[in-house]
């Protein structure tokens, strides 16, 4: 039966997190880096780039604490080395 939705929307994509934790760090770096390029090209072309860059989201409570407790364990690790 029909449903008017695209094909791949019932074949989720196969999960990464297999292949990224084995890359390098700076094979990591180059994939974000070139998701950023890729960002910025579509970025380009909008005419409302700079509202969209301005635009802020808010972050609920519970991923700001997240946020805070990863960006403690990564200084944490960092000074144990």
């Amino acid at each position: 039966m029909p449903t008017g939705l695209p094909p791949w929307v019932a074949h989720p994509p196969p999960d990464d997190r297999d292949r990224i934790s084995q890359m390098s760090p700076n094979e990591r770096l180059e994939r974000f880096a070139q998701a950023c390029a890729l960002a910025e090209s579509i970025l380009a072309g909008r005419p409302d780039r700079a509202e969209v860059l301005a635009r802020r989201d808010e972050r609920s409570p519970e991923s700001e604490r997240l946020w805070r407790s990863l960006v403690a364990k990564a200084r944490s690790a960092r000074t144990t080395r």
